[in-house]
């Protein structure tokens, strides 16, 4: 069974986070892109157990609200990877910085 988490760990570990939409890089500047035409939006990222990990956030009603992207359409929902955030962008910042890698 230990080796089982430990292979599970190891595989996610080299995949890195994705979605049904893919991957979250993609899936943050899509719902930032849309997003920013009626509110202020980030991208978010954080560093968690051997993987990095972007989710967009917009700012409704006075309070930052995670966005998550099912099927193409962008809901407030939460965060969904924890740890620690080690830095926020703007959308044209963010597209700039992953353009690069």
């Amino acid at each position: 069974m230990k080796k089982l988490i430990l292979i599970i760990i190891l595989i996610f570990m080299c995949t890195g986070c994705s979605s049904h939409f893919g991957v979250c890089r993609h899936t943050s500047l899509y719902a930032a892109s849309v997003m920013q035409e009626d509110y202020e939006v980030v991208v978010v990222v954080t560093q968690g157990l051997g993987t990095r990990h972007a989710q967009a956030q917009a700012y409704i009603d006075d309070k930052w609200g995670w966005l998550t992207v099912k099927g193409g359409d962008i809901y407030i929902g939460k965060q969904e990877a924890m740890g620690t955030i080690i830095g926020k962008y703007s959308f044209m910042e963010y597209a700039k910085r992953i353009r690069r890698k």
